[in-house]
């Protein structure tokens, strides 16, 4: 993490800015194992803190800029020695973690966080799923000693046929589409809530002083048709009251 020291003036006090910026960043699954790819090109180091349901991610550019994330997982993953890696490539950095026994299954995000909090900086990224390398995190052998690493639930299991490429891309973006629609409303009660009550109505002294004359007019021209109305001449049978 970059810090910025600066010595206040006749106060001896320093203070540090963290400089660490926000890397962009997708996601790929399968059944057992997550990758995460920090978009960072040709980075110098990379550094990863694997928790139960939060992965830490810093990154050294090229350049010496730090790119740090803090991602609060959605689900849990393994935190042993062996179940998770991290890879430096050309065009950004892999960390694949296995998720735990509880969490292996498709997972409809990354990070419990809001989507309007994530969409300018974490997108699943559909080009990467072929990437994902199993062999990069070891079997858990508490588990499954002598078994094989499980596979692909296969057609004949379930009756259904097994999902394209495509069928899935399109329920993973109807649930995503399903959590953004939840999140907007959300926020629109939230915001309704927490709307302050209308200010009352008020005026300034030249507001009102208008307001004044504008009655006063208005009551000398009413009295003043009313007035000239009584005085005007009226036929003999409209006197006398007949028809």
């Amino acid at each position: 993490m970059t810090y910025i020291d600066l010595t206040l003036p006749g106060k001896g006090r320093v203070v540090q800015f963290d400089m660490s910026k926000q890397p962009i960043m997708g996601w790929t699954q399968t059944e057992e194992v997550l990758c995460v790819l920090v978009r960072v090109a040709s980075a110098k180091d990379a550094k990863v803190k694997v928790e139960k349901r939060k992965l830490t991610i810093t990154v050294e550019g090229p350049d010496g800029q730090k790119y740090k994330a803090e991602l609060p997982l959605d689900g849990t993953v393994e935190t042993d020695d062996g179940t998770w890696s991290v890879q430096i490539r050309r065009l950004s950095v892999k960390v694949q973690v296995k998720k735990s026994k509880y969490s292996q299954e498709e997972w409809d995000r990354l990070v419990n966080l809001p989507v309007k909090d994530t969409k300018n900086w974490l997108e699943y990224d559909w080009d990467a799923h072929d990437d994902v390398e199993v062999d990069d995190v070891e079997p858990d052998e508490k588990e499954q000693p002598d078994e094989e690493p499980k596979k692909k639930r296969a057609p004949d299991e379930t009756g259904k046929p097994a999902e394209t490429k495509q069928q899935k891309q399109d329920r993973w973006s109807a649930a995503q589409e399903k959590i953004r629609t939840e999140a907007e409303a959300a926020a629109k009660v939230a915001k309704k809530r927490s709307a302050p009550p209308p200010a009352p109505l008020q005026f300034t002294f030249s507001q009102l002083f208008i307001l004044l004359l504008f009655t006063v007019l208005l009551t000398a021209l009413t009295t003043y048709l009313f007035t000239t109305w009584a005085l005007l001449p009226r036929p003999s049978f409209i006197r006398r009251g007949e028809l």
